[in-house]
């Protein structure tokens, strides 16, 4: 049940479900456990910006935005997206979101993100706190919780 969570988490975007329950991951062909029952909250997809969208998504957000610096490939990056869905089916009050570092490179360079993962979040347009490294559920919930 656990490994299906986390299969789902990580790779929701290339997974089907299928009929028997199985998610198919159609990157890696891997097949896993859902584990989610009909009772149970569907994990949120994180929210996409980039460079185009940047200023309407984060900075002109009337909510906070927790954002994900990411890249695909490490591991700590996927780690970091599945922690934060599950936040994000947990908080209403905070829009969670992620970057393509690759592919969004002028905001990159703009806030300086050097190393993956890294979180910023932005309050009314500006940045009031960054998180870099990877962190454990328990660690982030706990550098978070003054700001959310």
């Amino acid at each position: 049940m656990l490994r299906g969570l986390v299969f789902a988490a990580i790779r929701i975007r290339d997974c089907e479900s299928e009929e028997s329950g199985l998610l198919r991951c159609q990157t890696c062909r891997t097949t896993a456990v859902s584990a989610r029952s009909d009772d149970e909250e569907a994990l949120v997809a994180l929210k996409t910006v980039t460079d185009t969208s940047f200023d309407k998504e984060v900075l002109k957000n009337d909510r906070p935005v927790l954002l994900h610096f990411r890249m695909d490939g490490p591991e700590s990056s996927r780690m970091m997206s599945a922690i934060l869905e599950e936040f994000s089916a947990e908080s209403a009050a905070v829009e969670f979101a992620e970057l393509d570092m690759e592919k969004s490179p002028d905001t990159t360079s703009k806030y300086g993100v050097m190393s993956i993962p890294t979180l910023k979040l932005y309050r009314d347009g500006s940045v009031v706190h960054t998180v870099q490294g990877p962190k454990t559920k328990s660690q982030l919930h706990i550098e978070l919780s003054k700001f959310m």
